[in-house]
């Protein structure tokens, strides 16, 4: 029957970056079989980790945790997932890039609270599915992956679903991007991704949080400086509105970037 019922779950959603483009360098079968084999690859790494797959919207994967069964640590798998796919997605590029196809890039937003999740639609034809701000942020998140990730492959999350499992011992490290006023929200959310462990990583996630912080203060000429030793996507997009912000020092500074598209 139709009808949703409150509850606390983490909402996931992948999407692969500038499909059209993709599309225009196969056939159409070529396409089908390239996605079904992304698709089939994917899903099996969202069901190992007890996801609930909620939809397929063409290219993109739309997922939920915590419903219907109830799982304690839907964060912790959630993440995983995201960071699992980004590595599976490495391993499939590698066979594509043999076969002569165009590598597939994708990106991923998490983000956990408050959401109805039932039966929806209308009496004849409904689908089980998940509404609700939480669902919309974690839809928000995946679409700043264009952004922060400068369109390779990329995960953003928030917040509300990291600082809760940030002490666990996790194989990926957990680095804070920014602080964003996502489109058609009023409350800014800190954003972060996963990077895997090691010393490279180690120094990125300690430089870049150092500049993040001196960003906050309003000390562009610092953190541009600091912006500018990494080589990460999001670095070089905070370096370039660092330069902005010099050129044309805001009256009024709170640390938020308000995003100008979905």
């Amino acid at each position: 029957s139709v009808g949703g019922e409150e509850g606390y779950n983490t909402a996931f959603f992948s999407d692969i970056a500038s499909f059209s483009t993709f599309s225009e360098l196969l056939t159409a079968s070529e396409l089908v079989e390239l996605l079904n084999e992304y698709l089939n690859d994917m899903t099996n790494i969202l069901l190992e980790n007890k996801g609930t797959l909620d939809k397929y919207i063409g290219d993109a994967i739309m997922a939920i945790w915590n419903a219907p069964v109830e799982i304690e640590d839907h964060r912790e798998r959630a993440l995983i997932t995201g960071f699992e796919m980004i590595k599976k997605l490495n391993e499939v590029n590698k066979i594509l890039k043999r076969e002569g196809f165009p590598e597939i890039k994708i990106g991923i937003g998490i983000n956990t609270g408050e959401a109805v999740v039932g039966n929806m639609g209308s009496k004849n034809r409904f689908e089980y599915t998940a509404i609700g701000d939480t669902v919309n942020l974690a839809s928000r998140l995946e679409g700043l992956n264009k952004l922060y990730m400068m369109g390779e492959t990329g995960l953003l999350t928030s917040e509300f679903t990291v600082l809760p499992v940030k002490d666990k011992d996790f194989p990926f490290l957990i680095i804070e991007v920014d602080m964003v006023r996502v489109k058609g929200k009023k409350k800014p959310v800190r954003i972060f991704t996963l990077l895997e462990k090691g010393d490279k990583t180690e120094e990125i996630k300690e430089v870049y949080e150092k500049a993040l912080s001196l960003y906050r203060e309003a000390q562009f000429k610092e953190a541009l400086k600091l912006f500018s030793e990494l080589d990460f996507n999001p670095a070089k997009v905070m370096a370039e509105r660092c330069r902005e912000l010099l050129q044309n020092p805001p009256e009024e500074w709170d640390g938020v970037y308000t995003a100008k598209t979905k």
